[in-house]
């Protein structure tokens, strides 16, 4: 694990985050993380589900973001409004539970990966096996055969297609607006394959920080039932592998056209 984020240079970046929050369970890790977090980037946008906790969505603007609350909730709505908010320039596309994690815990590989962003038209953050095994098996299991059959399909070594950031450029981002998303997760899959097709800069780069997040902000409910690898394990119910397999079948889909 890596120190902090320290030395905070802005970069000309915008980020746009994502967040669902029913219970408002980030509010701590929020007003710790996004003074920090505010100095780094450019402008910074969040779309939040309509179930996610006023406490939260007020932090949010307080701190200076802007923050806009779906009516449903929406892989389509949500993203859309999302990936398309800026016009200009490069940006960042992530969950916001996920920055906060990564900025906090892995603060210098951070500020190194945010910085390639400009450097392609479309930017994968992949996690490294370790970063991936730390989620639960559901989510593993069916994520890794996924990458496993998309790479092959591709002609590329394999790739992690679904560590939840991605750098675009401005260029990109016009580029895939009139791409069909869906259904469901396919335009984590689509969106880079079009980039890759047209002949634009793909990009891929690993890291440690995005291992999984979750565990931040369930720490009492952890220690209740004797540690992170119980909780971990709690996780993958015959309802969570069936919600998984259906997140596969969509990412698959995003092969085709």
């Amino acid at each position: 694990m890596e120190k902090s984020l320290k030395n905070i240079m802005k970069v000309n970046i915008n980020l746009v985050a994502t967040v669902h929050d029913p219970g408002s369970r980030l509010i701590e890790h929020f007003e710790r993380q996004a003074p920090k977090i505010k100095k780094f980037y450019n402008q910074i946008f969040i779309v939040a589900t309509p179930e996610t906790g006023k406490e939260l969505i007020n932090a949010i603007r307080k701190v200076g973001f802007a923050c806009k609350v779906t009516k449903k909730n929406s892989i389509d709505i949500t993203y859309k409004l999302a990936i398309f908010h800026f016009d200009k320039g490069p940006v960042q596309c992530t969950d916001l539970d996920r920055v906060l994690h990564w900025s906090e815990f892995y603060g210098a590989e951070f500020k190194r990966a945010i910085l390639k962003v400009p450097n392609y038209d479309f930017l994968l953050f992949e996690r490294t096996a370790r970063a991936h095994k730390t989620h639960h098996s559901a989510l593993y299991e069916t994520e890794k055969e996924a990458n496993a059959i998309i790479s092959k399909k591709l002609g590329i070594s394999y790739k992690d297609f679904f560590a939840g950031s991605v750098g675009m450029s401005e260029a990109a981002r016009k580029f895939i607006k009139s791409i069909e998303m869906g259904p469901g997760w396919a335009f984590l899959v689509r969106f880079p394959v079009k980039i890759m097709e047209a002949g634009m800069s793909l990009g891929f780069y690993k890291c440690e920080g995005l291992e999984w997040e979750t565990p931040d902000r369930f720490k009492m409910e952890i220690k209740a039932v004797g540690g992170l690898a119980k909780w971990r394990a709690a996780h993958s119910t015959l309802k969570e592998w069936k919600r998984r397999k259906k997140f596969k079948k969509e990412f698959l889909l995003g092969l085709n056209s």
